[in-house]
C-alpha cells in the first residue's frame, strides 16, 4: 500500500510548523499534514486535549470541522 502522502517525524523535520488545540475532539480524528510525535499537554483551558502541530497552515473549514483552537506559526523549532 503507497501514501498518498509521506509522513513527517518531529525529530527530522525541519520546515514551518503550525500549532493547534484540540478544543473537544481527541488525536484520532485530525486532517493530513500533521507532524508525528508532535502531541503535547496543554495548559490552556481551551485545549483540555493537548495540542498537535502541522506542516501546513489548515484552512479556515479545516480548523472548524475538526475543533482546533490555532496557535499560529511556532517559531524556534528546528
Amino acid at each position: 500500500m503507497r501514501l498518498a502522502k509521506p509522513l513527517l517525524f518531529d525529530d527530522t523535520y525541519t520546515g514551518p510548523r503550525w500549532r493547534y488545540g484540540h478544543q473537544y475532539r481527541h488525536f484520532a480524528c485530525r486532517p493530513d499534514g500533521f507532524i508525528l510525535d508532535t502531541t503535547a499537554a496543554s495548559d490552556d483551558p481551551r485545549c483540555p486535549f493537548g495540542t498537535i502541530d502541522y506542516a501546513r497552515e489548515l484552512t479556515a473549514d479545516e480548523v472548524a470541522t475538526h475543533q482546533f483552537v490555532p496557535f499560529g506559526l511556532v517559531e524556534g523549532i528546528a
